[in-house]
């Protein structure tokens, strides 16, 4: 294997790498000081009599507030237990600074003045770290084999120059997190105020509603039920379901999975039936609206494209004129939180289409229902152009680092 010049062939761990000719391999605890003896676990029972200011951490970061704190400098937490060690799904390594409490599911490390500490935790959160992990019961990073983790490491000035390159695009994934987080939190307002009280409207009336209660709603809309203007129809399932014949090219097999990766529309599925297994099936078109009815109770999706559904769904089907699709997903979306304390608590929450057809809403003619689903879309539509640009920041800073961390790209310190 031809090396190129400036660097040089390694292989750390039976794994070939070339680096930089004037980085080195060093482990980590060479470059830390670990302080895991001053880690002190408290109970939740015993937390709860301590409440107060201090952040207690575990695995994952923050878990509680208590009345005291054991560290108050900048340290290195490093998960040493818990499934996330291997899906990864949040930061293995973060920060501890000023005054805090750490358990004993965390490492707790002091980067030496010789290193970057950012450097260590970008280097640490872009890592595979499987084979320092023992898998017991759960999966473990003990202190000997956190300590023997092998670190490339450049000279301190270009740990400096990747850290602050990295760190620059994660406060710009900040920066977006935030501005969907505030959208959010406009667009539950807006559902509130529109779904209740509409656009512009100046006189109300009382109608009667759950449990006795009376609630407004503009004079010129209805109090009506879902069952009115349109057929509640739950799906069904070809059994045994795991029978491959049920399966090829054909409509696609709406599972919730599919439902909680998608938005507002769904546009494809991870499984499709073959002509047996649709007639087995309910089918869902282009424009539909379906509820999930099962374990995750409430949460409704327009279909863009032809599929069927299992009996965990229910169609709106033979939808009345007078209801507007997008308004329809709304009201449920708003309503969500509803149906699910509606549910019937067994081995998994569930309610039944009966009860969702009995459901009263406040209608609004069609042309606001229009205006309001429009008003609501325009927000939904900036939350996914603000996800889109997080997305592909995520994908550049993942693409960065293992360029950056391993000295395939090179910066000027």
């Amino acid at each position: 294997m031809k090396v190129k010049s400036g660097y040089k062939l390694v292989k750390p761990l039976f794994q070939e790498l070339e680096i930089p000719e004037e980085w080195e391999f060093t482990k980590l605890q060479s470059i830390v000081d670990i302080l895991d003896s001053q880690r002190i676990p408290i109970k939740e029972s015993e937390r709860a009599k301590r409440s107060g200011k201090f952040p207690y951490y575990g695995a994952s970061g923050i878990i509680d507030y208590i009345d005291d704190y054991i560290f108050d400098e900048k340290l290195l937490c490093l998960a040493e237990d818990g499934e996330n060690l291997v899906s990864r799904v949040l930061p293995i390594a973060f920060t501890l600074e000023d005054k805090t409490w750490g358990n004993n599911h965390a490492h707790v490390l002091r980067v030496k003045d010789s290193t970057d500490h950012d450097f260590i935790e970008f280097t640490l959160n872009h890592m595979l770290l499987l084979k320092y992990v023992a898998f017991t019961a759960q999966p473990k990073l003990n202190q000997k084999d956190m300590s023997s983790i092998l670190i490339i490491l450049p000279k301190k000035p270009e740990q400096e120059k990747i850290s602050s390159i990295l760190s620059s695009v994660d406060e710009l994934i900040s920066s977006i997190e935030n501005s969907i987080d505030y959208t959010k939190k406009l667009k539950k307002g807006l559902m509130q105020k529109l779904l209740n009280r509409g656009i512009d409207h100046k006189k109300f009336r009382k109608v009667k509603s759950l449990f006795g209660k009376y609630e407004e709603l503009p004079e010129e809309w209805d109090f009506r039920s879902f069952g009115d203007f349109s057929k509640i129809r739950r799906g069904a399932s070809p059994r045994p379901i795991q029978d491959p014949k049920y399966f090829g090219n054909g409509r696609g097999w709406i599972r919730i999975s599919d439902v909680s990766r998608s938005f507002k529309y769904l546009e494809k599925t991870k499984d499709y039936l073959s002509e047996s297994g649709e007639s087995e099936s309910v089918a869902v078109n282009n424009g539909d609206v379906i509820m999930s009815i099962a374990a995750t109770v409430g949460r409704p999706i327009i279909l863009n494209m032809k599929a069927c559904i299992h009996d965990g769904f229910i169609l709106f089907s033979e939808l009345s004129d007078e209801i507007h699709n997008e308004f329809l997903y709304y009201l449920l979306k708003y309503l969500e939180s509803r149906f699910l304390n509606m549910g019937q608590q067994g081995s998994q929450s569930n309610i039944n289409s009966d009860l969702v057809s009995k459901t009263k809403f406040k209608k609004p003619s069609l042309t606001e229902q229009r205006k309001i689903a429009l008003i609501l879309s325009k927000v939904d539509e900036k939350i996914s152009d603000l996800q889109s640009k997080k997305d592909y920041l995520e994908k550049l800073k993942k693409g960065l680092m293992q360029k950056l961390l391993t000295g395939q790209i090179r910066v000027n310190a």
